[in-house]
């Protein structure tokens, strides 16, 4: 999946990029919408990446990869 962070400074959108890395990695054996997460890994790491539409806006992009599978385990959601 590609996960798009924004800022106003590069440093607030790099705090954030390595705020969701650490929340996808951290998704191991967690059941989310009724899937069990068997594997998270980084497929390319966050870099930043210029914003067309303005000069004010820092964008960081980052993609990941996940292995899942449907959970035999009934949760109130």
């Amino acid at each position: 999946m590609e996960i798009a962070c924004y800022g106003k400074d590069r440093a607030q959108a790099w705090q954030l990029a390595e705020q969701c890395r650490q929340l996808v990695l951290g998704s191991v054996r967690t059941h989310v919408g009724g899937v069990l997460v068997d594997n998270a890994r980084t497929d390319n790491p966050p870099a930043q990446v210029p914003y067309a539409t303005t000069e004010d806006v820092r964008r960081v992009l980052g993609y990941y990869r996940l292995a899942w599978r449907r959970s035999s385990l009934k949760i109130n959601e």
